[in-house]
């Protein structure tokens, strides 16, 4: 015997056991029927934004905040095209959302191929969306909903994160589902096969047939053994933790760090991966907007730079990029490895590294602890790290008071100009 539920209405009970139970959007006819469906699941909460832009944004800030799938709705034609900043900064930032758009019913197309629009507020979305997304489809049948919504909760969710659309016609919203599944899994070779397919050859995810190819423990392996040894030989190591690194290798990598007392610095996305007063916390960087310690320690104090999902953009380190560290080695790992390839001067990459994989070779913090009640401090000790930490405190002590100098000196010669006014 069938189970049969109306389309919307799986689409929402699916989401909403994944863990989604904030919707956000702005309501329009041709995405009523999904609306209707989230006002009617107790479980699920519809947040109406001001516009589609705003609700873009905010299933983004919901996904960085849980560390986990966030989902946007919007209606047909500028209401769906007024996602797509939002849906850029997804795939840029590496956000796992789901984008869900209204469309027109299906057989109001006209099929009159170079026709500009084929009725009222259409627009090909997939289209448009593509470049900025990982998988970007249109179900025109009901019967490929339950596999299409699968398939793009697996995409997003999957390798390097990142946002997926779903347009749904009106007349498909308000189809049924039989027999609905909520745990299908696909292959790496189906998963290739959708986001490269015949009809996908500009999708936007380019790195991701090659990443999953590429990546193996051995890579991984090869990594952490070069990584550990170039921290024994190093004096001034830094870590440099960026919004690539997900939750668990993220505490993986600041537990390491904590273990041997090494400085780590982070993007601006990673800020939240140390507490703010963490002895270990020496700020973002970013020559506009980072902390003026955290550029010095990168540029000019460390000999080793172990760079961490991080881009190293020229927001972040200049636009002289061959002119950034060149005191100190730069090891890169990254998921993605264009990613790793963006940067002129002379860095060690090891792209393709997947978290998971690259977690398991190195020691866990519990380990290091245990070989230091075992083995001579001293010995176990790769720099001296107390030395190092006191000189950059030292250096951050003197910036700031170098800075409060200056401002004093800026108000006094201010509040003289102005006695002299008078």
């Amino acid at each position: 015997m069938s189970n049969k539920m109306k389309l919307t209405d799986y689409v929402v009970d699916f989401l909403e056991k994944k863990g989604i139970h904030d919707f956000f959007g702005y309501q329009g006819t041709m995405i009523a029927h999904l609306v209707d469906s989230i006002e009617k699941n107790p479980d699920a909460r519809s947040h109406s934004s001001y516009n589609e832009q705003g609700a873009a944004f905010a299933a983004c800030g919901y996904a960085q905040a849980k560390d986990a799938c966030g989902c946007a709705y919007a209606t047909s034609g500028r209401g769906a095209a007024n996602l797509l900043s939002g849906v850029a900064d997804a795939y840029f930032d590496s956000l796992p959302v789901i984008f869900i758009t209204g469309q027109l019913n299906t057989y109001e197309y006209s099929g009159i191929a170079g026709l500009r629009q084929q009725g009222f507020q259409e627009i090909d979305m997939v289209s448009m969306a593509k470049p900025v997304t990982k998988y970007a489809v249109q179900v025109r049948d009901p019967k490929n909903i339950v596999r299409e919504l699968n398939l793009a909760w697996q995409i997003a969710n999957t390798g390097r994160k990142g946002p997926v659309l779903i347009d749904l016609p009106m007349n498909v919203q308000r189809g049924e589902v039989e027999d609905p599944v909520y745990d299908m899994k696909f292959s790496e070779e189906e998963i290739e096969a959708a986001v490269y397919g015949k009809n996908d050859p500009e999708n936007g995810a380019a790195f991701y047939r090659d990443a999953v190819a590429k990546a193996d423990s051995s890579d991984a392996g090869e990594a952490a053994e070069y990584i550990l040894t170039k921290m024994k030989e190093a004096k001034r190591p830094v870590f440099m933790i960026g919004h690539g690194a997900d939750g668990e290798t993220e505490k993986m990598l600041t537990d390491l760090a904590r273990a041997h007392h090494i400085p780590v610095i982070t993007s601006v996305l990673a800020r939240s991966a140390l507490g703010f007063r963490d002895p270990l916390n020496f700020g973002c960087i970013g020559g506009a907007y980072g902390h003026r310690y955290a550029n010095m320690i990168a540029n000019a104090k460390s000999d080793l730079l172990l760079c961490f999902g991080i881009s190293l953009c020229t927001r972040q380190i200049g636009t002289k990029v061959h002119e950034f560290a060149k005191g100190a080695e730069i090891i890169r790992v990254d998921i993605d490895p264009e990613v790793c390839q963006h940067l002129a001067c002379p860095a060690v990459r090891f792209p393709h590294i997947y978290g998971a994989e690259f977690r398991l070779d190195f020691p866990s913090q519990e380990q290091v602890l245990r070989d230091r009640q075992i083995r001579n401090q001293d010995d176990l000790l790769m720099y001296d790290s107390d030395s190092f930490l006191l000189g950059v405190r030292n250096t951050i002590y003197l910036n700031f008071l170098t800075i409060n100098l200056d401002c004093s000196a800026v108000r006094f010669i201010n509040s003289s100009k102005d006695l002299d006014k008078r």
